[in-house]
């Protein structure tokens, strides 16, 4: 498994540099404290009968990918459908494949998060494949591993 190890003195204030169009540098601070959100990806070696083949391990042959467990664990599901398109069958978007109620068991929520809210990210890797994470549409101010900065304003 994998632990979450919080910095001994606490984590600190978070500042944030923007440019402006001209040229100006603007700086915003955000508080330490941060909605959290753990994302824990495991692959998944299974048989067609669901039980474990160490045979598809060893080939990296997975057969799901899951994100806290579920497969498809962040697809909107129908309530998304209606509050963002007013239509429980209008999906959000093409890659949606379980959005009716006898599917419910593969309905999750999105991750939600208010404009300028400060929000740390764990996103955990338990397999053996390399994860590629990416946030569409958004901007990270940082992104770490360990305790080394790897690009700011991502």
């Amino acid at each position: 498994g994998i632990a979450i190890v919080d910095p001994a003195d606490g984590y600190k204030k978070l500042m944030v540099e923007k440019t402006s169009g001209s040229g100006e540098i603007d700086r915003k601070f955000y508080d330490a404290d941060a909605l959290e959100f753990q994302l824990q990806y495991n692959q998944l070696y299974l048989t067609p009968e669901g039980n474990y083949d160490a045979g598809a391990m060893f080939q990296h042959h997975n057969t799901a990918t899951v994100v806290n467990g579920m497969q498809f664990g962040y697809v909107p599901n129908m309530a998304h459908n209606l509050l963002v398109n007013g239509d429980v069958n209008k999906n959000i978007f093409v890659a949606q494949p379980w959005n009716g109620l006898e599917h419910k068991q593969y309905q999750s929520q999105l991750l939600f998060v208010e404009n300028d809210q400060h929000v740390r990210l764990f996103i955990e890797n338990h397999g053996n494949e390399p994860l590629f994470f990416h946030i569409v549409g958004e901007i990270l101010d940082r992104v770490v591993q360990g305790n080394r900065v790897q690009s700011p304003a991502t």
